[in-house]
């Protein structure tokens, strides 16, 4: 994100704007993702003077509802993932949205991924489901635990999707005391709200099996709390 623009959104003081660190945000230079799922590698990024389409997704349209925040059948590094539901009647294109934190993690999503309405989509550490832990993935983030990238804090953390000036699609926090080994942490699936889902009591432990040992439900609605 331009400086000035930063700038100008912290001068507005817009409470729904989430402050990204200021860096290069990786797939904007066209790097290569290291798990193979993405589409970097080919230099075919967005523009460097901004000119890529700009997401048509708008706040509460794309809601966070399950997380693997520590894997236990493989590594966090390749077992971490993030689903998305689209509350909508349409198809929503995650490219352009920003998969981050409040204060550290910032990760420009890309690689075509789209949403069709009332669907969910997976965002992977690692699309390979051979290495992932079972998983299905639609789509990758690059895994780094301190900046340039994005991880789920197994001590707590927030999840933040926004659009590229800041402005909150979704978000949500959790505890330490809600993370479990090898288990998912997934909203009701009556509280698939970007408003519903921001309540801890709205979140619970998963118990469906992955194929790789650990328990989620990535892709389908989410057992019962």
């Amino acid at each position: 994100m331009p400086l000035s623009l930063l700038l100008l959104q912290l001068a507005c003081g817009n409470d729904n704007v989430i402050a990204y660190p200021v860096g290069d945000g990786g797939h904007a230079d066209g790097g290569t993702d290291t798990d193979g799922g993405g589409a970097g590698g080919d230099d075919t990024g967005p523009p460097a003077d901004g000119g890529a389409t700009a997401p048509t997704v708008a706040p509460g349209e794309l809601v966070l509802t399950e997380l693997m925040i520590d894997a236990s059948a493989v590594s966090d590094e390749h077992g971490e993932w993030v689903e998305l539901f689209n509350v909508t009647d349409r198809t929503l294109a995650l490219d352009g949205l920003v998969l981050g934190d409040d204060n550290v993690d910032a990760w420009p999503l890309d690689g075509g991924v789209q949403v069709a309405a009332g669907q969910y989509a997976v965002l992977c550490a690692d699309a390979a489901a051979g290495a992932n832990g079972g998983v299905s993935c639609d789509g990758t983030f690059h895994y780094n635990t301190w900046g340039e990238g994005f991880a789920l804090a197994n001590a707590g953390d927030e999840v933040t999707l926004a659009l590229p000036d800041g402005t909150a699609v979704d978000r949500m926090s959790y505890g330490e005391a809600q993370v479990s080994p090898g288990v998912a942490l997934g909203v009701d699936p009556d509280k698939v709200d970007a408003t519903d889902n921001d309540s801890a009591g709205a979140w619970c432990l998963q118990d469906s099996p992955l194929s790789g040992g650990d328990l989620g439900t990535p892709g389908q609605a989410n057992d019962g709390c």
